[in-house]
């Protein structure tokens, strides 16, 4: 922790361009005061292990400094039903392109028989 805090405190770089990789990032998070800050902003870490999928939503295997604001905002207080549903619809929609990908897999492989 004490290296990525002086790395992001030595940076010439922009806070934007400030990248923590998953080792970095599950370093950070497990500190008491970043815990203690994160209960301070309603932000429930119960599991920070599959955490960095929420903070690295592109999947990059790096957060910058924006997708970690973005994910805290995400991530306080208790969840909304706007957010239940939000999901569940999102669900919905990659089971039915899923659906649609598998039947045209099938057509292809019964064409080439």
């Amino acid at each position: 922790r004490d290296r990525v805090m002086m790395d992001i405190k030595t940076s010439k770089a922009s806070q934007a361009d400030v990248e923590l990789t998953e080792e970095d990032f599950m370093r950070v998070i497990e500190d008491e005061a970043v815990k203690t800050l994160l209960e301070d902003l309603d932000v429930d870490i119960m599991n920070p292990t599959g955490l960095f999928d929420t903070f690295d939503p592109e999947g990059t295997g790096r957060i910058t400094i924006t997708e970690m604001v973005q994910a805290i905002l995400r991530l306080r207080g208790d969840p909304q039903k706007t957010d239940l549903i939000a999901s569940w619809v999102a669900l919905r929609s990659l089971h039915q392109k899923f659906d649609r990908f598998q039947l045209t897999f099938l057509r292809a492989h019964e064409a080439q028989r």
